[in-house]
């Protein structure tokens, strides 16, 4: 069965929706307005946390030692570096200027989705999918952060439009934009790679209906994995190359089922009320695809091949080599947004249906801004609770400031955080060193990072291997703990007088 509207619906219907009483561009406009606060508001004010300091780093390197730092470490394909290069040399390289352009792809993100709505489940569809992607919390985190997700998403996204638009059309200009969306995804994340591999499973199931969407699809896969195929087979001709992932842990067996919650609610690891009765409505939003005949084989087959299949499959995979990571799976959500959009139309339907029996009233007086309010409450969660919190090296290094610490010992039990206080103390950083424990003549310092939820994974804590949780005091010395964020960034100090 192929992504289309609803079986049997008029041109009208599938545009309209039967909202007759509401100018069409009132609530999607209300949605985007609120998409674009809570993107925006105070983007610059958390500090950069850890990963972000990264960002900053491999923007500061000439464009050559760029490209062979990034093929060192491994972890990401160079698209997204080169980009925030480029446009942080113009706007600066401050909290503000590092993550505005993930915060303008978001806002892309959300009209693209929205044209995914419209096309699979008329105006219902558009307001629902664009109500989802709005307050998702885990895509808002995303926008305001200055890492690559956010960019690798919007490719995502372009590229299952493009699949849609090339199921309705035999145009030259869409097969285009899908080589062109799913070749810099790839380039941005390599998980993208697991977009293009589904949209070919998916194509392979309605062969019957038409014969051409499979052998277009996996022309379009093939051609467009030759960039990212050349750019690891460069990588993998480094005398020893390492993914740089060695801090993932094995996933246990009930992650796929938490991870599908977490696409579904953007749950940020700990109990949150808004969250889950977000991720309730987007459940019950997604059931009215699975209730009516018409659309029950496209949405299971979605589930099954767009989220299931991939969830399962990099599982088995990290039996032997763990790449499971609740973020890395953020590219499929474009596959979520079609059930959210075929889901919307029906329900949208039914509720008006029951209304017009009951009181010939339509439902949209409480309905919608009732989702409104509970989507803004939920992705304002961003903001207001600590599960979401950045770690503070800005505050941390303020603190190492006015103890005049520089002039002091100074032991890092993570050797990543040189970046981040690399970017908060410029030359202020000299007596830094990396040790989980040593010596102290006097008065030493400690800089403890503990293993953390949001910032890594929305399933669970990540503990790096060898990265300790507690300072090895040495004998007859006593600790005094300064400092604590709501990270569990801590700065300690030891007196051995």
């Amino acid at each position: 069965m192929k992504i289309t509207a609803e079986p049997g619906a008029t041109p009208d219907e599938v545009n309209r929706g039967d909202f007759s009483t509401i100018p069409h561009w009132i609530v999607p406009s209300i949605v985007v307005i609120l998409a674009i606060f809570l993107r925006l508001y105070q983007l610059g004010v958390p500090s950069l946390w850890l990963d972000e300091t990264h960002s900053w780093w491999l923007t500061r390197l000439p464009w050559g030692d760029l490209a062979q730092a990034l093929r060192e470490i491994g972890v990401h394909p160079p698209l997204y570096f080169s980009v925030l290069k480029i446009t942080s040399s113009f706007i600066g390289d401050n909290e503000f200027g590092l993550r505005i352009f993930s915060v303008i792809v978001d806002l892309a993100s959300i009209l693209v989705v929205m044209q995914i709505g419209r096309t699979v489940g008329g105006r219902p569809g558009l307001i629902a999918a664009g109500w989802f992607w709005a307050f998702q919390p885990m895509m808002i985190w995303y926008a305001r952060e200055a890492r690559p997700y956010a960019l690798a998403v919007f490719f995502s996204a372009c590229t299952v439009y493009a699949y849609l638009a090339l199921q309705k059309h035999e145009s030259r200009r869409y097969e285009f934009f899908a080589f062109i969306a799913l070749s810099l995804g790839m380039l941005t994340h390599y998980f993208v790679w697991l977009v293009g591999f589904v949209l070919v499973l998916k194509a392979l199931t309605e062969m019957r209906q038409d014969p051409r969407i499979f052998r277009r699809w996996a022309y379009i896969f093939i051609v467009t994995s030759i960039p990212i195929g050349l750019w690891l087979i460069w990588y993998f001709q480094l005398p020893s190359p390492s993914l740089g992932i060695a801090w993932i842990s094995e996933p246990i067996i009930q992650d796929p089922v938490i991870t599908l919650w977490n696409l579904l609610s953007g749950f940020g690891g700990a109990t949150s009320v808004s969250t889950t009765i977000f991720g309730i409505a987007v459940v019950a939003i997604i059931a009215f695809a699975f209730l009516s005949k018409e659309s029950r084989s496209l949405a299971i087959s979605l589930l099954l091949i767009g989220v299931i299949l991939p969830l399962v499959g990099i599982w088995f995979v990290s039996q032997r080599r763990p790449v499971y990571m609740d973020r890395y799976f953020s590219v499929l959500l474009p596959f979520i947004v079609v059930l959210v959009g075929v889901g919307g139309r029906k329900a949208w339907h039914r509720l008006q249906s029951s209304a017009l029996r009951a009181s010939k009233a339509e439902p949209t007086i409480l309905i919608l801004p009732m989702l409104l309010i509970i989507g803004f409450i939920t992705g304002f969660q961003i903001h207001a609770s600590h599960t979401y919190a950045k770690e503070d090296w800005r505050t941390l290094a303020v603190v190492l400031i006015d103890k005049e610490v520089s002039q002091q010992p100074l032991w890092l039990t993570d050797k990543e955080a040189m970046t981040a206080l690399e970017y908060y103390l410029g030359d202020q950083y000299e007596n830094l060193e990396y040790a989980s424990s040593s010596h102290c003549d006097g008065s030493c310092w400690w800089i403890l990072r503990r293993s953390y939820t949001a910032t890594h994974a929305f399933s669970q804590a990540v503990a790096s291997p060898g990265r300790v949780d507690e300072i090895q005091i040495p004998n007859g010395c006593r600790v005094e703990r300064y400092w604590m964020d709501e990270s569990s960034l801590e700065l300690w100090n030891v007196d051995c007088e």
